[in-house]
């Protein structure tokens, strides 16, 4: 007998069986479970000396280059590494992804930062050395009057060697010595270190001009 032969008996019983299913729809309302429990019990009679053999005219599937539907294992490329899993509170996880969070936000402000605190920095050290500077003034002379003094240092800026002087600012200090009544002409301020300098380009000679701090 044919493998089609032989299955032909058991669909027209499943047809038969499906049939009178439909005839039960109004009086059986768990028709469709006892339906599939009758097609499971049919016991379809098989050839044994056909079992496993591949019928007649059917294709192979390999032949037609078609993949096989189970599919195969991956190929192990070697050791892999162990999983780490670690079980947190769920306060400690949100602690952690704000940390993280935390410190990519102040490295990025820190990057962002860095510029104008080297600028700060460097303008610092700059303060810093003016101030370590030493200065002082210098007396270009004493007048018997603040309008004397003005005039001397006018005639000074236009000398000559006057030009040196452009950079600093007149003190007029008006004093009393020996009971006569002077204004001491001051310029300043100047590095201690240009005070003997200054005074020679002002045409000062006298020994009170650079100590006259």
């Amino acid at each position: 007998m044919s493998p089609a032969a032989a299955l032909r008996p058991a669909v027209l019983a499943s047809l038969s069986l499906a049939l009178g299913a439909c005839g039960m729809v109004e009086g059986d309302p768990n028709r469709f479970q006892k339906f599939g429990e009758q097609v499971a019990s049919l016991d379809i009679p098989m050839n044994p000396g056909e079992a496993g053999r591949v019928i007649g005219g059917m294709p192979d599937a390999a032949a037609g280059g078609l993949r096989a539907a189970i599919p195969t294992p991956r190929q192990s490329t070697g050791p892999r590494d162990a999983l780490k899993v670690q079980v947190m509170d769920p306060h400690d996880l949100w602690d952690a992804r704000e940390d993280g969070l935390r410190g990519a936000l102040v490295q990025a402000a820190v990057a962002e930062a860095a510029p104008r605190m080297a600028q700060a920095a460097v303008q610092q050290v700059a303060v810093r050395t003016q101030s370590a500077v030493r200065r002082t003034t210098i007396q270009l002379g004493a007048y018997s009057s603040a309008e004397a003094a003005q005039t001397a240092w006018t005639t000074a800026r236009r000398s000559f060697s006057g030009a040196a002087l452009n950079s600093l600012s007149p003190t007029f200090e008006a004093v009393t010595v020996n009971g006569r009544h002077l204004t001491r002409l001051k310029v300043g301020p100047v590095p201690i270190e240009t005070a003997a300098a200054l005074c020679r380009a002002a045409e000062v000679a006298d020994p009170w001009c650079a100590r006259a701090a």
